[in-house]
Parts: C-alpha cells; sequence; structure tokens
C-alpha cells in the first residue's frame, strides 16, 4: 500500500512536472513570438534608401574615378606639352647651331677665298688688275660675286670688259676641303678650276692646273700645268712662277710617262705703302720640247702703274724693245668707275690713239670710238637684245669704217657676217647682204 501510494506520488510529481514543463515552454514560445513579431516597416523607403545608399555609393565610384581620368589627363597634357617644349626647344638649338655653322662656313670663305681667287686671276691674266673688290655675305646663306677691276689693252668686247667678277652664288662655285687641316684643297667656278697644296712654308702656295693635250711637230704631249705663288709680308702676291710636267701622250690623249719639267713664266709684283700696284713684271721662256734643251728667256714686259685723281697712268717697257707698243697708257674713270677713255703714245710717237667709250642706259658699251692721230678711224656699235626672248643674239656688234671726209660709207655686222655700202652721192645705205 505504501508502495502504492509512492508511485502515485511519483507519478504525480513527474505528471506536475511535465505540466509545469510543457507550461514553461509556452511561456517561452511566447516571449520569443513577443521578440520576433514582425512590426509594420514601409517597404519602398527601405527599398529607395538601399537605392540611395546604392546610388551614393556609385556617385562616389564614378566621382571617383572621374577625378583620377581628369588627374591622368592632366599629367598626360603636362608631359605632352613638356614633350612639345623640349622638342621646340631641341629644334631652335638645332637651327641656331646650324645657322651659326653656316655663318662660320661663310665667315671662312669670306676670310680666305679672297687669296685663292686673286692668284686664281692672275696666272692668266693679259692685262692689269688694279683693285680687288670684297666678299659679302648676303643674308646669312649666300656669297656676293667677288669683283675685280682691269686695265684692258684692246677694246672690242660689250658690257662693261673693264669691270668684272667671278660668281660664287649657289652652283655657281664648287669647294673642297683637306683633311684634317680644313683648308680649301679645290676651287672649281666659270672663271677657274684650281686644286691648291699648302707647304710649310707660310708665303708659299702651290697651285694645280687641269692638264692639256698639246702637239708639236705631230707628236702628243701631255701637259700638267703648276705654279708656286710667295706672298709678301703683307700677305700681298710678290712672285708667281709658273711651271708644267710633260708627259707623253698617247693616241687616246692619255697622260703617259713623265718626260720633264719647264718653267715657262715668271710673274713679278710690287706695291705702294697702301698696297696698290706700283709695279708687275712677265719673263716669258721660251717653248722646251726636249728635256735637255736649256731654258731661255723670250721676252719680258714690265709695266709701272701711277694713279692721279680717276686716272691711271700705265707705262708699259718691252725686252726686246717694241716701238709700237712700248710707251703710255692714260686710263681715264668717272666717278662711279665708268671707263670714259684711253690714249696711248708709243715712245716714238709711231703709234698714237685714243678710244673713247660711250655707254647706253644700263651702263652697258654701246659704241667705242676709235681715233687715230685725233681722226675717227673706225666706230664698234653694240645691240643688245636681252629683253628679246626670241632674239638668235644676245648682242650683235657692227663696225663702222670712216674716211677722211669722216664719213662711214661701210658698215660689217661681226656678229652676223652682214654687210652694208653707203652711196657716196645719195648717202643712202644698201640693204645688208
Amino acid at each position: 500500500m505504501k508502495r502504492f501510494s509512492f508511485s502515485v506520488h511519483l507519478i504525480f510529481l513527474v505528471c506536475q512536472s511535465v505540466i509545469i514543463s510543457i507550461s514553461g515552454q509556452e511561456d517561452t514560445s511566447n516571449s520569443l513570438r513577443h521578440l520576433y513579431r514582425p512590426q509594420n516597416y514601409n517597404l519602398e523607403e527601405i527599398a529607395n534608401s538601399d537605392t540611395n545608399k546604392v546610388n551614393e555609393q556609385s556617385d562616389n565610384v564614378s566621382d571617383s574615378i572621374r577625378a583620377k581620368h581628369i588627374q591622368d589627363s592632366l599629367y598626360a597634357r603636362q608631359i605632352f606639352i613638356r614633350d612639345s617644349l623640349l622638342k621646340r626647344q631641341l629644334f631652335v638649338q638645332d637651327s641656331i647651331l646650324k645657322r651659326k655653322r653656316m655663318i662660320d662656313s661663310l665667315q671662312y670663305l669670306q676670310k680666305k677665298l679672297p687669296v685663292l681667287l686673286e692668284a686664281g686671276l692672275w696666272l692668266n691674266s693679259e692685262q692689269i688688275i688694279t683693285d680687288f673688290g670684297k666678299i659679302e655675305i648676303i643674308g646669312d646663306s649666300v656669297l656676293n660675286n667677288f669683283p675685280y677691276v682691269i686695265l684692258p689693252f684692246s677694246f672690242n668686247q660689250p658690257y662693261t670688259p673693264w669691270i668684272s667678277s667671278v660668281p660664287l652664288g649657289p652652283g655657281s662655285i664648287k669647294i673642297d676641303y683637306k683633311a684634317p687641316q680644313g683648308k680649301i684643297s679645290l676651287l672649281k667656278t666659270s672663271r677657274q678650276n684650281l686644286s691648291f697644296e699648302y707647304p710649310q712654308a707660310a708665303n708659299l702656295l702651290i697651285i694645280n692646273e687641269p692638264g692639256i693635250v698639246v702637239t708639236k711637230t705631230g707628236k702628243k704631249f701631255y701637259k700638267v700645268p703648276f705654279d708656286s705663288v710667295f706672298f709678301n709680308e703683307k700677305g700681298k702676291i710678290a712672285k708667281i712662277k709658273r711651271y708644267a710636267h710633260f708627259h707623253s701622250a698617247n693616241d687616246s690623249y692619255q697622260k703617259g710617262n713623265f718626260l720633264f719639267t719647264h718653267l715657262y713664266e715668271v710673274k713679278q709684283f710690287d706695291y705702294n705703302q697702301d698696297n696698290t700696284l706700283k709695279y708687275y713684271e712677265v719673263v716669258s721662256f721660251c717653248d722646251r720640247w726636249i728635256g735637255t734643251e736649256a731654258s731661255k728667256v723670250c721676252t719680258i714686259v714690265k709695266y709701272t702703274v701711277s694713279k692721279v685723281g680717276n686716272s691711271f697712268n700705265i707705262t708699259r717697257q718691252n725686252n726686246p724693245a717694241n716701238n709700237y707698243s712700248d710707251g703710255k697708257f692714260v686710263y681715264e674713270f668717272d666717278n662711279i668707275h665708268n671707263l670714259k677713255f684711253v690714249t696711248f703714245n708709243s715712245v716714238n710717237n709711231s703709234d698714237n690713239w685714243k678710244t673713247v667709250i660711250e655707254l647706253n642706259e644700263k651702263g652697258h658699251v654701246s659704241r667705242y670710238i676709235y681715233y687715230v692721230k685725233e681722226k675717227v678711224n673706225n666706230t664698234l656699235i653694240f645691240n643688245y637684245y636681252l629683253d628679246d626672248p626670241k632674239a638668235k643674239n644676245k648682242v650683235e656688234a657692227i663696225s663702222c669704217t670712216f674716211e677722211d671726209d669722216g664719213i662711214s660709207y661701210y658698215q660689217k655686222n661681226i656678229t652676223t657676217g652682214k654687210s652694208r655700202v653707203r652711196d657716196h652721192f645719195t648717202g643712202e645705205w644698201e640693204p645688208w647682204q
């Protein structure tokens, strides 16, 4: 009975415990339901809020990318400007260096060319050169022509034959330099074709000329001229000794074996204190065609030069003497270096003449008037067709012969070869034929 009561009591306690447990679970469930019960939220606001957050984050990202892009663009622009300025600077520096090198070269030529040009002009000149002009630099890239004044002994050329020049413009001159000295080794112009050597002696210059083929008694020789030019203490030419190497020449005009060396001319110069020419002498040696033949002087011509105002007085003396060509020349110039007239009186008065020069509006010779013993003997007229593209000849020369009555009855066109005569009674010219 007691065991039964205990069992019943135990069952009651267990059942009560179970009931309490179940009751506790219900309370707990109710409290949980209270904690997690959904509230009345506005879902659209939540969605907009989230979208704004995303957009805000997106805007922040876009602004960051945009700022980075602007920064990169600015940096690239800075690099471009820097590179452009650098390239421009390099271009300007290169241009300045090129211009400086060009000007340095022109200044070098301006200093060195006159000596070489003067020597080259004196080599083959049959006339007296009284003055050499200056070489000027035009702009910063071109040299002007090299002018010089001569005293001619013949008067039959058009234009202004007493004033000449060596063209030095682009395409008119060729110059080579010799390494390592950098000195001019070749000079080629319309007047000269010379190469140069510079010995140790400061007052000496060697000039080499192109070879030519000459014939004597049916035998061919290859002649190679070369010249020794000596300078005085002022840098003026004092003497020129002209030589030639003779070689054999074959039928195709090629240089063969060396034969001998011949001195064929010596020119000597003397100057006043102001470096103007005072004395000029030409010694010519007789031709030699055999190496064992002795050198002999053939002629000596001496010129004494003086200037008074615009006039040059030249005294010529030949050895052996020549009564017709020995005498005194007077060259009269105007204030702008135009030659007005020339007179000559031989030492024995056997030959006295005067040539008057008339110029046209362009400054070219229009007529030479030749006087012999104060009477007009002949004239030479020049007609110029420089502006006529159809003209066959740019210049025509017409010789007019005068008789004792001072009238010309005969004319000859030297250029075309045609001539005509004048009727003594009517004074009319016949047609050219």
